[in-house]
């Protein structure tokens, strides 16, 4: 297993476990960086072992104190792996000040893992296991990290007290890789029945909206008052021409466009009144002269 210093600026350093301290300068940049440690022990620091999905880990890193680093495909990444499933900016880690491990997701695709649980966040402990794509992480200490390079043979899964699982790593891998995906049968799968019920009404007033607006331009209403026999007038040439509103939708008979809208038609002329008679007139006249000249008459002496 390769052990090396991993700095912020790509930077990788190969060096001893046991000489690691809770500091260390790069190389290249000069930058002191700052190690997690368990506690008041300066030399037992945290690791990250890594490597390929059910194969022996392959390198090992001691994690940054109290700062974020990023894993993923991206150059700019604190650990840079590769591989389906991997994004340019994956995962978070961050050792905050309760001495854990914070896991937080960051990219917009992709998935990180704990274990068997997809997490956006999560604390990993140093019996879980990270993955990425590929990938697994595992958490470590320096004192465990010497024990596994020493045997130069350990599995991923590192020991712990705790056996009551009774499962080892590749029955929890082959009982994953078996256990059937969950495939969306429709687009209304994830609908609850209120939703349904909603978008059912909502489609129901639109047809009947649809309906009455054809109803009202295809079948206009007939008026009792109007009469069976109408003027149209094509709005394209301008033919005038008469049909009867009773036979359906008129066309011109010159360009044969079909007349929809507004119609016209002749309404009944009104009632003019009767002028007075001649014969009336001239009585009126007569009887009119007489009393006047009657009355001058009497007048005159």
């Amino acid at each position: 297993m390769k052990t090396e210093i991993q700095c912020i600026c790509g930077y990788g350093t190969t060096v001893d476990p046991a000489a690691v301290k809770s500091s260390a300068k790069c190389e290249r940049c000069g930058k002191t960086l700052t190690f997690a440690t368990t506690g008041d022990d300066r030399a037992n620091c945290y690791w990250v072992m890594m490597g390929q999905r059910g194969a022996t880990p392959t390198r090992a890193v001691p994690m940054l104190d109290d700062r974020p680093v990023a894993i993923g495909s991206c150059e700019a990444c604190w650990l840079v792996i590769s591989g389906d499933g991997v994004q340019s900016m994956n995962t978070e880690l961050r050792v905050d000040v309760d001495r854990r491990v914070h896991v937080r997701h960051i990219a917009e695709s992709g998935r990180t893992w704990i274990d068997r649980a997809a997490v956006h966040e999560g604390v990993l402990e140093f019996d879980n296991e990270l993955r990425i794509g590929e990938h697994v992480f595992r958490l470590c200490t320096t004192a465990t990290l010497q024990r596994v390079a020493a045997a130069d043979s350990a599995p991923v899964l590192i020991e712990s007290d705790d056996d009551s699982s009774g499962a080892s790593g590749d029955d929890y891998y082959e009982e994953e890789d078996r256990a059937p995906r969950r495939q969306r049968r429709g687009f209304f799968e994830d609908w609850s029945a209120g939703h349904k019920l909603k978008a059912l009404g909502l489609l129901a007033v639109i047809s009947i909206a649809l309906a009455i607006s054809v109803k009202m331009v295809m079948y206009p209403a007939k008026s009792e008052e109007m009469p069976a026999e109408t003027v149209y007038t094509c709005p394209v040439d301008g033919e005038t021409f008469r049909g009867n509103w009773a036979d359906g939708i008129p066309k011109c008979p010159k360009c044969g466009q079909l007349i929809l809208g507004a119609i016209d038609y002749d309404a009944p002329p009104k009632e003019k009144p009767r002028p007075p008679q001649a014969d009336a007139i001239v009585n009126d006249d007569a009887s009119g002269a007489a009393a006047n000249s009657g009355s001058t008459d009497k007048e005159t002496p």
